[in-house]
């Protein structure tokens, strides 16, 4: 939990940033391609879901039931 408190977390919270800001660059491409909620599934939802909903210390996304 300290490690995915102290290194994932902001790690992932970089990664969010930076898919945000590769995923704004490319999104003419992505819409002429058809494919712009994959691109922000990959690039911005899954790192975000990551950092911001995932349990500390569990590896798999998503919320406990």
């Amino acid at each position: 939990m300290v490690g995915d408190a102290i290194v994932a977390r902001p790690a992932l919270l970089v990664l969010t940033a930076a898919g945000t800001i590769i995923y704004l660059a490319t999104l003419p491409f992505s819409w002429a391609g058809g494919n712009a909620d994959e691109a922000a599934e990959q690039l911005v939802v899954g790192p975000a879901r990551s950092t911001f909903v995932r349990c500390l210390g569990c590896i798999n996304s998503g919320r406990k039931k």
